[in-house]
């Protein structure tokens, strides 16, 4: 049988600092003696559904600041245009 094993995002690693794969060992059942008898399947799905949430999540936050940086960008030359053409007509008042 072979069964397919989320691996934990980074973030999620940091909830199980002693997993060195990123695997998160709460969707394992165990037997007394230890032995692994399963896998929570719908804890598994939740887990993945959870880490794709989280990387669109992060996605959606550096396309924010970068839109942000632009958005900055962009006033910083209208203000220097506005300075610039408030300066020429300054000039050309004076004239």
């Amino acid at each position: 049988m072979v069964l397919d094993i989320p691996l934990s995002s980074s973030s999620s690693a940091n909830n199980n600092p002693g997993s060195l794969l990123n695997f998160d060992p709460s969707i394992l059942s165990f037997t007394d003696d230890g032995k692994i008898n399963g896998v929570d399947t719908q804890r598994a799905k939740e887990r993945a559904e959870l880490e794709a949430q989280e990387k669109r999540l992060e996605e959606l936050r550096r396309k924010i600041q970068m839109d942000e940086q632009r958005l900055r960008a962009m006033r910083n030359m209208q203000e220097k245009e506005a300075m610039q053409a408030r300066a020429a007509q300054s000039q050309s008042q004076s004239q």
